[in-house]
């Protein structure tokens, strides 16, 4: 989905070097900046890529920002 648009995570912004116990993923932080990564082809091909991430705010709105849907099947 790279180049599609970039994808909203659930990850809080924070500096590189990832930790897992550093509260970056707590899904209960609503006010925080969140990492929005995978670029758009509106962009040049650096940006368009799993690994560049930005941050935006919660109420950050775009036409090149959008979410992946996941649905589990309950069959096992």
């Amino acid at each position: 989905m790279c180049g599609n648009v970039f994808e909203w995570t659930g990850s809080l912004y924070r500096p590189y070097r990832y930790e897992a116990g550093d509260g970056r993923e707590n899904p209960d932080d609503g006010e925080g900046r969140r990492v929005v990564r995978g670029g758009s082809w509106l962009n040049n091909r650096q940006c368009a890529r799993c690994a560049y991430r930005l941050n935006g705010g919660p109420g950050h709105r775009s036409i090149y920002l959008g979410f992946r849907v996941l649905c589990v099947s309950p069959i096992p």
